[in-house]
Order: structure tokens, then C-alpha cells, then sequence
């Protein structure tokens, strides 16, 4: 839930980390990976809904030109098929890989963004957005899968919290030397920050390619080490890793 002194209804923004990226000696690409919940329908300022739900208010707000122009590209962008852990349940996962910080930041000041930004506030309900950094991925041996029309492909998410300091990656997709059946590591990520959230602060997100959805089993997702996790089956849509 939104502090009441954030600027925005669907989540408190760290403002510490806003400050510190203009004394940023280092600042580079930077992924922010978002997770959205909707509201039902819309809650536009006007009270209304628009006509639409609070998925379709956030397809209007999608600043894909915008991002173009500064150099941005969507990573990711999928609907959540099923949840298997954590709270509360979103509905789409995106990801979008930035040149800097700072164009992040001084995206949100450009007027064709904020012009947009009404739809989103009128269809986000609830939305961690974290500052990433790609991390190596493990070395796997995988077997080729002729896809089935029956039996779609499907990604794997996983977003970690450890149980204490000096924890070690640890699960699915670094353990197991052979995957098999083509499933594989698509990415790993370690976060920086959580951009705008709801307080929690979160280690890890791991996404894993299953070219069929039937082989996915669920004790492949990670468990030692964990104390919170949001684990959820992805169908993309836009897929760029």
C-alpha cells in the first residue's frame, strides 16, 4: 500500500535512491523490472473508469515512444498465468532495460510521459518496481524441444529475499549442471534497490525458459536459504533476454 505522503497511489517511492543518482560517479544501464497488480476496473481522478478495466487503463499509458526516444528497450513484458507463492498476486510482469539512471530519472519529468502517467495511476492497483543488474548466468546442458501448439512455452519467475547475509545463489538452474528437456536460465538479476514498493527489499529475480509448460515441476523453484518469495508462472508476450 502507497504511504500517504507518496506522490503516487500504487506504491511508496524510495526517495533515498531518487537523491543519490545525480551523485552517481558509476551510473549505467540499469533494468527495472516492474510488478503489476490492476485494479478491477479503472479509478480514473475524475471518478470514472473510463470504460475500461485496470489492465486496458495501463495500456493506455504504455510509454513505448517515449522510451524509444531515450534509448530504452522492453526486456520483458508477459502476464502472470498462475502464482505460486508470495502476496499479494500480481497480474503482468515487465521489464525494461534503461541507458542510466539518470534518463530514468529524467524520464519522469518529460511532459509526453506524465501526460500518459493518468492511465497508469488509474489502472495500478499495487506495483514493486526494483533497480537490477543482470548477473552472470550458470553454465547448463540442455537438450533441444520441439515446440507443441498443445503444450505452450512458459517463464518461470522467482523474486528472493535470503535469509541473512552472506547468503549463496542456490536452487534450480545453478545446482543442476544438466537442466534437460530445454529448459534453461533465461536471467539472473541482483537488485539494487526497490524503486517504488511497498517497503520490502528483495535480493534476487531469476527467470528460467521452459519451452513446454507440462515440464515444469514445483519443487524446481528455490527453497533453501529463502525467507520471502514470489514465485509465478509467465506467458510473454514481448521476450527479449
Amino acid at each position: 500500500m502507497a504511504d500517504r505522503r507518496s506522490p503516487v497511489p500504487y506504491g511508496t517511492p524510495n526517495f533515498e535512491w531518487f537523491m543519490a543518482i545525480g551523485s552517481r560517479t558509476d551510473d549505467g544501464p540499469v533494468h527495472m523490472i516492474n510488478l503489476m497488480k490492476y485494479h478491477e476496473r479503472a479509478q480514473y481522478a475524475d471518478g470514472s473508469d473510463g470504460g475500461v478495466s485496470g489492465k486496458e487503463a495501463d495500456d493506455r499509458y504504455s510509454p513505448v515512444a517515449v522510451l524509444r526516444e531515450i534509448g530504452a528497450r522492453v526486456v520483458l513484458h508477459a502476464d502472470v498465468d498462475a502464482q505460486l507463492d508470495g502476496t499479494p498476486t500480481w497480474d503482468r510482469i515487465g521489464i525494461v532495460e534503461y541507458p542510466s539512471r539518470a534518463e530514468f530519472l529524467a524520464m519522469q519529468q518529460r511532459p509526453d510521459f506524465t501526460k500518459k502517467h493518468e492511465h497508469k495511476a488509474a489502472g495500478m492497483k499495487e506495483t514493486i518496481v526494483m533497480a537490477s543488474l543482470p548477473l552472470p548466468l550458470p553454465e547448463v546442458q540442455t537438450a533441444a524441444v520441439e515446440p507443441d501448439p498443445a503444450d505452450p512455452p512458459m517463464i518461470l519467475m522467482q523474486v528472493i529475499r535470503y535469509a541473512g547475509p552472506g547468503h549463496q545463489t542456490v536452487g534450480h538452474g545453478d545446482a543442476d549442471a544438466d537442466l534437460g528437456q530445454g529448459i534453461r536460465p533465461l536471467a539472473r538479476y541482483s537488485v539494487e534497490a526497490t524503486v517504488v514498493g511497498d517497503g520490502r527489499q528483495w535480493d534476487e529475480v531469476w527467470f528460467d525458459w521452459y519451452p513446454r509448460r507440462s515440464l515444469f515441476r514445483p519443487d524446481t523453484t528455490v527453497r533453501a536459504a529463502v525467507e520471502e518469495s514470489f514465485v509465478a508462472l509467465l506467458t510473454p508476450m514481448i521476450n527479449h533476454f
